[in-house]
């Protein structure tokens, strides 16, 4: 029975200098080419939505902090207009009283807006129930506006207090995961760079491996002329000696800045 033998592709003496060059260059040239699909792009997918949802929390802690401001405006002209009432301001005027009771009522509609916005935020957020919280909260209102007294007033303030506190709460906890997302997307945006940068060294050593083997072919061409006793080579191919020299040091600038992205210390 006949031995087989091993393909001349596993043996030691198939490889050459220039057919590992070729071999290298080809890897490393697929490498950089893929890895932008494979390495890059899921960084930079995982980077966008990182930015949506910051842009999203942002919007949620503008819409909340807007809302509390247009409260403590409302509210310290509600309590303004209590006092005035209280103190019986206009009472000398015919028609005080009822102005000071429809400034009052106009007021209590525009806490209503800024509150609502509040309940609703903490309704997504899921703090509360939106329609149990703002139907009791209306029913405090609509009791205020009819009987403007202390106790009517107290007890619809009291409870804007207790939303607005929720409110800057939930802010808290937004900053928070802002904060965390926006360093998820730093490291995101970081390994993108870094991956790029290694695939573009790969790209330029699989250029500079490809070149290589190119050179090595010509000197080998020109060696062999010389073994049979042919005329030497013009003085272009002579400086094809200096490109194979060039293409060396190509070689190692490319294996020093791989190594200076990977962490390690650079050939001096």
């Amino acid at each position: 029975m006949p031995r087989i033998g091993l393909a001349p592709i596993a043996t030691l003496r198939y490889w050459s200098a220039k057919r590992l060059a070729l071999l290298i260059g080809f890897l490393l040239t697929i490498i950089g080419s893929l890895g932008t699909q494979l390495v890059v792009a899921p960084y930079e997918n995982a980077s966008s939505a990182l930015e949506l949802r910051a842009k999203d929390l942002s919007a949620k802690i503008d819409t909340v902090k807007n809302a509390q401001a247009q409260y403590i405006l409302f509210q310290q002209q509600g309590a303004l207009i209590f006092a005035m009432s209280a103190a019986g301001v206009s009472a000398g005027a015919t028609n005080g009283p009822q102005i000071i009771s429809q400034l009052f009522q106009l007021n209590m509609l525009d806490r209503t807006e800024a509150i609502q916005t509040i309940i609703g935020s903490l309704a997504l957020d899921r703090q509360l129930d939106y329609r149990t919280t703002f139907d009791r909260y209306k029913n405090l209102v609509d009791a205020a506006r009819k009987d403007i007294s202390l106790a009517t007033y107290t007890a619809v303030d009291d409870q804007e207090k207790e939303l607005s506190h929720q409110a800057t709460e939930e802010i808290g906890r937004f900053q928070g995961v802002l904060t965390q997302v926006q360093q998820l997307k730093s490291q995101a945006d970081a390994s993108a760079d870094r991956s790029k940068l290694l695939l573009l060294v790969a790209m330029a050593l699989g250029a500079t491996f490809l070149l290589a083997a190119n050179l090595i072919s010509t000197r080998d061409t020109k060696m062999d002329q010389a073994a049979r006793g042919l005329p030497p080579p013009s003085a272009a191919s002579d400086g094809r000696v200096t490109e194979l020299s060039t293409a060396a040091y190509l070689i190692e600038v490319a294996l020093n800045q791989a190594r200076a992205i990977g962490g390690g210390k650079p050939d001096a």
